[in-house]
């Protein structure tokens, strides 16, 4: 009995579509084994995985971020070794807006973000200023990580500052051990986030001089500044030795943890 010729041809519709299939398979494997191939021979590396991002995506919000605890003995100017001032609880409900901070201008506080504040003092220490700057960095070369781009913006900072290169940290850096607040600068200092450094300046062109502490840290693909300043009063005794960098350690140690925080 002879077969329709209508049958015949959707009989062979399926093998029909399936030759085509494989042999579309065998040319797109073939094409890719090819193209590999040809890229290795004339030496064309693949593009490789880009870098991770960096740890931090966002900032912490900065006039909230140091501790109230430092600001007060910044503002009453007690050192944090020091004995406690009997008159600072009756004073602080008429400052508490020397502790809110006033936030800098910045484009994008998811980039950067800043706060500083103002403290005009009656006595001898006459006026102080504290600010602080978070810098999340963020790597525009897909081979190179946002912590690696943020490595070399703080070393190129380090060495603009004049770190001795070469220098060891403090004895005593360990997690176990309190490092060093205090000692000649410019130097590297201990126990802050990554790395950190510490640069002060005394201007003598100033009447009465102006004392500066500046203190950076890198926190992975975070960078962070603390400026310590003080103005005092024409006669009066320049601040202790070392007395400006502990101020700005206590600070950096507290934004050091509330990053960590993040």
């Amino acid at each position: 009995m002879a077969v329709p010729a209508r049958g015949v041809q959707r009989a062979l519709l399926p093998l029909v579509a399936g030759t085509l299939l494989a042999v579309g398979a065998c040319s797109t494997s073939t094409d890719q084994q090819e193209t590999r191939a040809s890229t290795q021979a004339y030496g064309v590396q693949e593009p490789a995985d880009p870098a991770p991002p960096g740890k931090f995506q966002t900032l912490p919000e900065p006039c909230g971020a140091v501790p109230r605890s430092a600001l007060k003995q910044i503002q009453f100017d007690t050192m944090p070794e020091g004995d406690e001032d009997p008159g600072a609880d009756a004073r602080q409900d008429d400052d508490q807006d020397a502790l809110r901070g006033e936030p800098t201008l910045t484009f994008n506080t998811d980039r950067r973000a800043g706060c500083e504040w103002m403290w005009r003092g009656d006595d001898d220490t006459g006026s102080r200023g504290l600010t602080v700057d978070f810098e999340r960095v963020v790597s525009y070369d897909a081979a190179v990580s946002d912590e690696e781009q943020a490595k070399a913006d703080y070393l190129a900072s380090a060495d603009q500052a004049g770190v001795p290169t070469g220098t060891s940290l403090p004895d005593g850096t360990g997690d176990e051990v309190e490092p060093s607040e205090t000692g000649p600068a410019p130097r590297l200092v201990g126990g802050i986030g990554d790395e950190a450094f510490l640069t002060e300046y005394v201007s003598d062109d100033d009447a009465p001089p102006h004392q500066e502490v500046r203190l950076v840290f890198r926190d992975d693909n975070v960078i962070v500044t603390v400026q310590y300043q003080q103005w005092p009063r024409e006669g009066a005794q320049p601040p202790a030795d070392g007395g400006l960098q502990s101020f700005a350690h206590l600070v950096a140690q507290g934004l050091a943890k509330r990053l960590d925080q993040q």
